[in-house]
């Protein structure tokens, strides 16, 4: 006779001196940083899976230890991953430093916006963006993975120099999403903030969806009701509409005053128009509302003495936008991953068009201290563009992929 076949289960792998498996560390970091769980919930949750209580403190050590196996595994797996990069004609390196100077974290990405696959390739703590401390992960990811299709960096120097130290004759392209911020930046400048500031402390925001919510819940089916309602949706709309873009490349308050002048001057041809009005009518709220941005009268001045430079700088902005083929619609923001040898050479001309807008700008003399400001931020727009020429528009470059030409970048 047969023996009754037995299945017994595997004994859970442990790591040495530790009474708790790999498969209890593993569940507990897939909580924690996949499910973004707190400590007491993952605990909650081991219990109720039978387990007995664990304590806080030995659940931080289950994650920190997950983490240190997590990325001994990366490590080990470089060899696997090169083989699966290849398939993509190889990777294009993206280079970025995040957080504060003593706290930064160097983050080495495929790039996706050039058909790859965007996968973090390598993290690690630095001190700071310099040749010394972001070098030894290149050196690492050089071993690992081989040389890049290309790279992408920011305007940091440690960054390049140390790519370029790594990786000799391989193209080093400037990521025109940190260009086109710090223009930004610097075009809207300490100008922008007390503009911004002003227009905060207006209480006209606050006046206005004070009013909405009347409205709304008066349920006015009177023309003016109506009409002073959809008015001020139109204003308030300016959060949504900007479809989660933020500054630089976006000037809320500046969007947000353009849309209260074009109501108010709607407004003021309708109180114009012959007829009475009770004290508490719509339009008189709405226009009550607006007064805000004028008064008093200091702040009013000042409001309208920047908003016509404002809106010369962010002209000036949104033309480096259009230069450099970066469209300013809903996140993320990005140029086309790849453009063609027809369409980086309209690039660059479009480059050399800007210089010369630049020229004849700061070419004409005025006494305006406004004027001279301006004069000054375009001198640096014109250097950030033309440094960087040929990082910004450089020649493409093929890989092979599943025995086609694809270009990468």
């Amino acid at each position: 006779s047969r023996h009754r076949r037995i299945v017994i289960a595997p004994v859970p792998l442990t790591p040495p001196k530790s009474p708790f498996a790999f498969d209890l560390i593993a569940e507990a970091g897939r909580l924690r940083f996949l499910g973004h769980q707190q400590l007491l919930e993952i605990q909650e949750r081991f219990r109720e899976q039978g387990l007995p209580t664990i304590p806080l403190r030995t659940i931080q050590r289950l994650t920190d230890r997950f983490v240190l196996y997590h990325t001994a595994t990366h490590l080990e797996s470089l060899p696997r991953l090169r083989e699966a990069l290849e398939e993509f004609g190889g990777y294009v390196l993206v280079l970025d430093g995040t957080g504060a100077a003593g706290k930064m974290t160097l983050v080495l990405t495929d790039d996706d916006d050039s058909g790859g696959t965007g996968w973090v390739l390598l993290a690690a703590p630095i001190a700071e963006e310099s040749v010394v401390r972001v070098t030894p992960h290149l050196e690492r990811l050089k071993r690992g993975l081989g040389p890049p299709v290309t790279g992408i960096s920011d305007q940091s120097a440690g960054l390049r120099d140390s790519f370029r130290g790594v990786f000799p004759g391989v193209y080093l392209l400037l990521c025109q999403f940190h260009v086109l911020r710090s223009i930004g930046e610097s075009l809207a400048g300490k100008r922008y903030a007390r503009f911004k500031s002003e227009v905060e402390r207006s209480g006209v925001k606050r006046a206005l969806r004070s009013l909405v919510q009347r409205l709304r819940r008066a349920r006015g089916k009177c023309r003016e009701a109506r009409q002073t309602l959809m008015w001020v949706e139109e204003i308030l709309a300016w959060e949504v509409e900007t479809h989660g873009r933020t500054f630089p490349f976006v000037w809320s308050a500046l969007e947000f005053y353009g849309r209260c002048e074009k109501v108010g001057g709607a407004l003021e041809a309708v109180l114009h128009r012959p007829g009475r009005r009770a004290n508490g009518s719509p339009y008189l709220q709405l226009e009550k509302a607006l007064q805000r941005l004028r008064a008093p009268a200091k702040r009013g001045a000042r409001l309208t003495r920047d908003l016509p430079a404002l809106r010369e700088r962010w002209g000036w902005f949104e033309r480096t936008r259009r230069v450099l083929g970066y469209r300013n619609g809903p996140v993320p923001l990005s140029p086309k991953g790849t453009l063609s040898e027809e369409a980086l050479e309209r690039g660059r001309r479009r480059q050399d068009w800007l210089e010369g807008k630049i020229e004849e700008e700061v070419g004409e003399k005025s006494r305006s201290s406004v004027t001279w400001e301006l004069h000054r931020l375009l001198r640096g727009v014109r250097r950030s563009c033309g440094s960087s020429r040929e990082e910004l528009f450089a020649p493409n470059v093929v890989a092979q992929v599943n025995g086609k030409q694809v270009v990468r970048h």
